[in-house]
């Protein structure tokens, strides 16, 4: 009886292949996406900080031109290498993807490989690391069987001391095909992400799943080979009619330049599930009244969306387990990917509020004699700048960011709004109310942002300032990742610079 109980036991564990403790530290990597690769000095700190080892860049896209597969959207490699080693990352264009079975495996691998080689060239002439390469090829779970011959050939044709690497959809994980395709490579990376859109505007279906890493990680293990988890670090726009409808993806229009448009506003805006959700709505159609009414939906990722992802694998690793791969670094200035700083400081548990910094340069200008020789001094240009130094950023809307210049003597005589997307002159009067003004008669000036992430720095100006101004600046910045307004002023330091 003790004999049949253990077997039964040592049945249900091996049974259910639960996902167990593993030894070892956990690997962090990165997607880089954008074109071209290079890596500033603080980008290359904060990834060190993360504790990335190394980096997943995009070496192209393959298109089918109707005879073969020609490399497209080429990378292009300037460095420095910032000690960080690389696999070279290979996609399909949907077209290709249609037409997999017109071409033969060994004529594929031939073309990804010459790519390959003439990448890793590139590289070296930069003294960038190539460690391997990586196929990201969305195939049908149909076309498993045929994938799997191109990775071999691909394994057969790959250079001595170089990895395979391939991404692998959660869909994939319901064939038995699968097994063949992952004993191909050296590793492979599921995303368990981005299962369905949301088909219709009030529906909220987050882009991340944690129930679905849950699952997908206990179907890795099953497989005996080594894996990392895809963990989303990017957003998505899509746009609906004005039923609600879904029609498709959208790539117009950054969430910031939404906020922007004159005729997009913004309707609703809310957290869900680790993601920042905003929906705007606009006010009118094109030239023929088509658009009016349709909403655009951000759904954006939040710094503890990819933490809480990485902490839920470092719960669940099993023995096959070896990290994650964060899609993806940002490029600068946008708004679908998370900053590096802000998944750094939401890994240490830090305030992820903004904090603003305001510093001056001001000069005199002589033109100013020159139009007025009778002055009996020169009139100053100051420029402001202004940087966010705090972890997190401002929430994405017209009163995000919101500046107020006192001119508590003197005036302004000439303005440029520098980063800022709105300027606005007022005139407090009497009663202690406000009034729109010319700039000429306001003793008060609004600028207006969409956005300020963290780490960001911005300018207001030049100003030209009549002799013997006095400004004070005071500021509402309004937290994205608590709603809440962080409020300061300081008055500004015009001592002129020689």
């Amino acid at each position: 009886m003790r004999w049949i109980s253990l077997s039964l036991l040592l049945l249900m564990v091996g049974g259910c292949h639960r996902v167990g403790p593993a030894k070892g530290a956990l690997e962090l990597s990165y997607w880089y996406w954008h074109t071209p690769y290079t890596l500033n000095r603080s980008e290359a700190a904060t990834l060190r900080d993360l504790g990335v080892k190394r980096l997943f860049v995009r070496g192209g896209t393959f298109r089918n031109d109707g005879e073969k597969l020609i490399p497209d959207i080429p990378q292009r490699f300037e460095g420095p290498p910032e000690g960080f080693p690389v696999y070279l990352v290979y996609n399909f264009d949907a077209g290709a993807i249609a037409h997999l079975t017109r071409f033969k495996p060994a004529d594929m691998a031939k073309a990804i490989l010459d790519r390959f080689e003439l990448d890793k060239l590139a590289c070296e002439s930069k003294r960038i690391e190539v460690q391997g390469i990586q196929l990201d090829i969305d195939s049908p779970t149909s076309r498993l069987p045929l994938y799997a011959e191109l990775l071999k050939e691909v394994r057969a044709r790959l250079g001595a001391g170089l990895s395979l690497s391939i991404t692998a959809l959660p869909t994939w994980f319901d064939s038995k095909e699968l097994a063949q395709v992952v004993e191909q490579v050296d590793d492979y990376v599921p995303q368990f992400y981005e299962g369905s859109a949301a088909r219709t505007v009030e529906d909220k279906t987050p882009l991340s799943d944690l129930d679905a890493v849950k699952k997908g990680m206990v179907a890795a293990e099953r497989l005996g080979k080594p894996y990392f988890v895809g963990v989303p670090g990017y957003g998505r726009a899509l746009l609906y009619d004005e039923k609600g409808k879904l029609l498709g993806a959208y790539g117009g229009l950054s969430a910031y330049d939404a906020a922007r448009h004159p005729t997009f506003e913004l309707k609703e805006r809310r957290r869900v599930d680790g993601e920042d959700y905003y929906r705007f709505q606009a006010t009118q159609g094109d030239a023929h009244g088509k658009g009016a009414g349709y909403s655009l939906v951000y759904r954006l990722p939040t710094p503890q969306l990819i933490v809480n992802h990485l902490r839920e694998v470092e719960k669940l690793r099993g023995a096959n387990c070896r990290g994650s791969i964060v899609f993806r670094i940002p490029e600068e200035g946008e708004s679908t990917a998370v900053a590096l700083p802000a998944v750094l400081a939401a890994m240490k548990g830090k305030d992820m509020q903004p904090k603003l910094s305001i510093s001056s340069k001001t000069v005199a200008s002589p033109w100013g004699r020159i139009e007025d020789p009778k002055a009996k001094s020169e009139p100053l240009k100051v420029t402001l700048t202004l940087k966010n130094e705090g972890n997190g950023g401002t929430e994405i809307g017209p009163n995000a960011c919101r500046i107020l210049l006192t001119i508590e003597r003197g005036s302004v005589d000439a303005l440029e709004k520098g980063g800022f997307d709105l300027v606005q002159p007022f005139r407090e009067l009497a009663d202690g109310s406000t009034a729109k003004s010319s700039l000429a008669s306001a003793n008060q000036i609004v600028f207006q942002r969409v956005h300020l992430a963290a780490g960001e720095k911005t300018t207001i100006g030049p100003l030209t300032l009549s002799p013997g101004t006095k400004l004070n600046c005071s500021y509402d910045l309004i937290a994205e990742a608590s709603g809440d307004h962080v409020r300061g002023s300081q008055r500004i330091d015009l001592n002129v610079e020689r």
